[in-house]
């Protein structure tokens, strides 16, 4: 047994809830929610602020289907997976099993390259592939077809102090663009939009190294820099704060795109700010003609910054890794390359950028 299946725990959806404002979007805008589970074995849950959830994720049934008319399999047929070495029926093995996008060097091989890149750049999805050439496939050769299905990590939203029994994400479903057509995305899809209330789903913790709250920045302002989703972890730091009492100054740079249907949790951060623990700063990119970015607030704020790191601030960054690359450019600026080098060397600042 490996050490990921030793930690394997039963989470259960106990509510889903929609943190985009719907009526302020277009039906075609990726949607974000907010997912509350609790753990199967009641007392098994262990972990901190800027832990990640990894959720074994299954395939959309219809695209399961459709691929097994493709390769004209039954669903009930026997397929064995080398990786565990143990049977699966195909049907099984397609939702649980197999990454349907990823090309494997077997599936590669059957594929001209011509075929696998258009134009653009952009590589053709193996579920692309199968569906439109349909190759015929011996049913022992199966399984070389796919790549492994992967876990997907979600920071965690929520801090264990505010809530033993339970843990919370935040989540965008999130449309694939292949070079031919689009499907929702594996895990958001599954997570957002299949699963039911009261259903559980596999998966565990990932533990964070630096990205989180600890006695090295106990005390001291919390300057959080995020994008889009990349706001989770702040709301478990501020929850932990709040319970804890810390009185330290916390400074949170935000960016979306519009305010009225993405600033996500806005109760909770006015919350803070009336309290005196936060100040918040928001970039919304298409309020305006002129596009602002989370890295422009950073920028137009440098005094506060310096002023904060003059305290013993600690920085963080979560979200791309676009958005993750502008910020280090400005941090760079506003401390100067020495000072943000050493801020990088002491953990005073990290980043958790996907």
């Amino acid at each position: 047994m490996s050490d990921r299946d030793a930690s394997l725990l039963g989470f259960v959806l106990k509510e889903r809830s929609l943190l985009t404002k719907r009526d302020e979007v277009s039906g075609n805008e990726e949607l974000v929610y907010s997912l509350k589970f609790s753990v199967k074995n009641v007392g098994a849950l262990q972990y901190r602020v800027g832990d990640s959830l990894a959720i074994l994720p299954e395939n959309d049934p219809e695209a399961v289907d459709a691929l097994l008319d493709a390769l004209s399999l039954r669903g009930e047929s026997p397929l064995l997976d080398p990786r565990t070495n143990k049977v699966f029926d195909a049907k099984t093995f397609l939702t649980k099993r197999a990454d349907l996008d990823r090309l494997s060097e077997f599936s590669r091989s059957l594929f001209s390259e011509e075929s696998c890149v258009q134009k653009d750049g952009r590589k053709v999805s193996l579920r692309e592939l199968l569906l439109e050439y349909r190759p015929k496939i011996r049913l022992e050769d199966v399984t070389s077809l796919f790549s492994p299905l992967l876990p997907r990590f979600y920071s965690i939203a929520s801090s264990p102090l505010w809530d033993r029994d339970s843990l919370e994400l935040t989540v965008r479903s999130i449309l694939v663009k292949g070079a031919h057509s689009s499907w929702p995305g594996v895990c958001s899809s599954y997570i957002c939009n299949r699963i039911q209330e009261n259903e559980e789903i596999q998966g565990y913790i990932s533990p964070t190294q630096h990205f989180t709250l600890n006695e090295n920045n106990q005390g001291k302002p919390l300057i959080m820099i995020g994008a889009g989703t990349g706001i989770a972890p702040y709301r478990a730091f501020m929850q932990e704060r709040l319970y804890l009492q810390e009185r330290a100054k916390n400074y949170l740079f935000f960016g979306e795109r519009k305010r009225n249907s993405d600033f996500y949790y806005e109760d909770f951060w006015q919350r803070c700010c009336d309290q005196e623990l936060l100040e918040v700063h928001l970039a919304f990119s298409r309020e305006n003609d002129q596009k602002v970015y989370v890295q422009d607030k950073v920028l137009e704020k440098s005094a506060q910054i310096q002023n904060a790191c003059a305290s013993g601030a600690h920085i963080f960054v979560c979200g791309s890794k676009l958005m993750g690359a502008e910020i280090r450019k400005t941090l760079e600026i506003i401390l100067g390359k020495e000072t943000f080098k050493e801020f990088r060397k002491t953990k005073r600042f990290v980043a958790d950028v996907y």
